[in-house]
């Protein structure tokens, strides 16, 4: 699998640009990754256009997860360009908090992502598994200080997730890693105007088909911080057209992340908490505050 970073090098030192590095690092794993060199082991889980098996590498013994996709129903609602944008940003990102892409094969019908396997499956599966469906604060505080590491990662290479939830998060030895890169997207000065996300979890400006940036990710962080916590995201109502309006009044941010800060308060909580509260209300603050969350102890997941 160290054949990627090392195509990835030489391309690069040849000033090859991206639609170039697309179509080579295509015919390169047409090659090296093939449906027969794998063994499926076990099936892990569903999505709407997709299906992923744990499997093995016959070469290497390596233990991978495949995601399989349907060309037939994913096309039928989205185009291939979307996808090759998922592998593209997926393939090049390069830090200990995202699910590495080591490469994809295709058959007739479906396209196979070849992916690290995480062996905790998904952070909503431990979260439905926890005591009354919620975190320690502890436990919280740790998975948090991750994914703001990563968002930072993500944001500083220009991209925004965009699809930041539970089921996104998957969980290998307490070591949290974003997944599903499918609506992920590079972001410059301009901004972004596309909806896209779980409606539970996307920001007002999205809401309103105003132009975003970077923030709609630290907004999804604090509806996380605060379903980690609680057990429910905090906009998520019987319909849709409600869960639309919660989040489209701005002021019920300040309610929710309010009972928020109150429930931290009389619960104990610790600094970081405070900041992570501060996040969500007053999102200008968002660079300072992150920065000073990734200065904190880091031995914020020890249960002292």
């Amino acid at each position: 699998m160290q054949k990627n970073r090392k195509i990835q090098s030489l391309l690069d030192k040849n000033n090859i640009d991206n639609s170039q590095q697309i179509q080579i690092r295509n015919q390169f794993f047409q090659n090296y990754f093939k449906k027969e060199n794998f063994k499926i082991e076990k099936f892990l889980g569903k999505g709407k256009f997709s299906t992923v098996h744990m499997a093995q590498d016959i070469k290497t013994g390596l233990i991978v997860a495949i995601k399989k996709i349907k060309k037939e129903s994913f096309f039928k609602y989205k185009n291939e360009d979307y996808l090759q944008n998922e592998i593209k940003i997926q393939s090049f990102l390069n830090h200990p908090n995202v699910i590495k892409l080591y490469g994809f094969y295709q058959t007739k019908g479906s396209i196979y992502l070849v992916q690290e396997y995480a062996a905790d499956g998904e952070l909503y599966q431990g979260l439905q598994q926890q005591p009354n469906k919620r975190y320690q604060e502890n436990q919280v505080a740790y998975f948090i200080k991750q994914i703001a590491e990563v968002l930072l990662y993500l944001h500083k290479n220009h991209i925004i997730h965009r699809d930041l939830k539970p089921e996104n998060i998957l969980m290998s030895f307490g070591v949290l890693k974003l997944a599903d890169f499918g609506c992920s997207v590079f972001c410059h000065k301009d901004g972004r105007k596309t909806f896209c996300g779980t409606l539970d979890y996307i920001s007002p400006e999205m809401v309103r088909g105003e132009t975003y940036d970077q923030s709609v990710d630290v907004w999804s962080l604090g509806v996380l911080t605060y379903e980690l916590l609680t057990g429910k995201a905090p906009f998520c109502q019987e319909s849709s057209q409600q869960t639309y309006f919660y989040i489209e009044q701005v002021i019920h941010l300040y309610i929710y992340f309010l009972q928020l800060y109150i429930y931290i308060y009389y619960q104990k909580g610790n600094f970081i908490y405070t900041w992570i509260y501060y996040i969500n209300c007053i999102r200008f603050y968002q660079k300072i505050i992150i920065k000073r969350i990734l200065k904190k102890d880091e031995n914020l997941g020890n249960n002292k």
